[in-house]
């Protein structure tokens, strides 16, 4: 309402969280937990997906949250998760904590059948594995997560999209930006990573909003 001609490169949380909790309802389960890490992605998700639970009617039973890389609040909060009795769990978690929860959900028996775990965010199968002290194994305690990522690019479009930007010479803008110059960012051509959609919807805004100044 604030910048109507601003048009988002990614989705909101509020979309994610909406359609996430529409397919655990209409998968028949009513009770879920919640486990995130402690940092402004988790802590911004989870109110929106408080919000889209109530309104199909889907009970959070715990959100236990933990710092990034510690894992003993990881094992902390997934025994907090199975004192519920959870069968469902939503993990917004990096990839490098991944092999981690699911070494301790293996150990708390949270993998067996009756149970599904979600993850909030794409698997970067490489970024797990070279954090897991047995990969063979934690390819197998992720086998059959559900991934939930809503991708801008899905259906017909996608592969123009995709085709006309591989044939255009870009320099992309990525989340260095946030730490150095940008005048070094964009000298150096760096390329586009999982956050530069992030950084072009900041960098619009701010322009956008120096511009009404």
């Amino acid at each position: 309402d604030v910048y109507p001609t601003f048009g988002r490169t990614i989705f909101t949380d509020t979309v994610l969280a909406g359609h996430l909790f529409e397919a655990i309802s209409s998968m028949g389960w009513t009770q879920v937990a919640l486990l995130y890490v402690n940092d402004a992605w988790g802590r911004s998700l989870t109110p929106e997906f408080a919000f889209a639970a109530q309104n199909v009617g889907v009970e959070i039973l715990v959100s236990a949250q933990f710092e990034p890389g510690d894992l003993s609040q990881i094992e902390q909060a997934i025994s907090r998760i199975a004192e519920t009795g959870a069968r469902i769990t939503i993990c917004v978690a990096f990839n490098s904590d991944i092999a981690h929860i699911a070494a301790t959900a293996d150990r708390a028996k949270m993998l067996s059948a009756g149970y599904a775990w979600i993850t909030a965010a794409e698997i970067d199968l490489g970024a797990i594995l070279s954090e897991s002290e047995d990969p063979e194994k934690t390819i197998q305690q992720i086998t059959g997560w559900i991934v939930a990522v809503l991708d801008p690019f899905a259906g017909e479009l996608g592969p123009r999209f995709w085709d006309v930007l591989d044939s255009t010479p870009l320099q992309h803008l990525n989340h260095s930006v946030l730490e150095g110059a940008l005048s070094e960012a964009v000298i150096t051509g760096a390329p586009c990573d999982q956050f530069c959609a992030m950084v072009y919807d900041a960098l619009w805004t701010a322009a956008i909003a120096i511009s009404k100044m």
